[in-house]
């Protein structure tokens, strides 16, 4: 994915960027009345070569890390669910007389042990930077 932007902020290693955001329904949102007004969008990227506050840039980022942590956002969480679901059943088929809302709440408990995961997980990755500039095309000084 690439996309320009405008450099607003610098700090260290980063930089904010403004991009204008892409409509899902191809620049055509009269016709499905869906789109938000605002389609503007900040993003702190890793600027190791240098741009400065004001400068055009191309931000981009690799697709593969995108894709993985959608998998891992959306998948996760629905496997934790139902391995504590069908575990619980399982364990306490015959056991106890209410084995499906037990069952339920001991998914719903896994399902909340996937997101504190993922937390740890997004933690790690937010010391990478996912989205870098990788060339100045102009600035507000030229």
């Amino acid at each position: 994915m690439t996309k320009d932007g405008i450099v607003v902020s610098t700090n260290d290693n980063k930089a904010t960027v403004i991009i204008n955001r892409s409509s899902a329904c191809g620049g055509s949102c009269e016709s499905c009345s869906s789109c938000s007004e605002n389609k503007v969008q900040t993003i702190v990227c890793g600027n190791e070569i240098g741009a400065k506050v004001g400068d055009n840039v191309i931000i981009s980022s690799e697709k593969t890390p995108l894709v993985k942590l959608t998998v891992l956002l959306y998948i996760l969480p629905l496997c934790f669910f139902i391995v504590g679901l069908l575990v619980a059943y399982t364990t306490l088929e015959g056991k106890v007389s209410n084995v499906e809302m037990i069952s339920f709440l001991i998914g719903l408990v896994a399902l909340l042990v996937a997101y504190g995961l993922i937390e740890i997980i997004d933690n790690r990755f937010s010391k990478n930077q996912l989205v870098n500039i990788t060339k100045i095309v102009g600035g507000i000084y030229e």
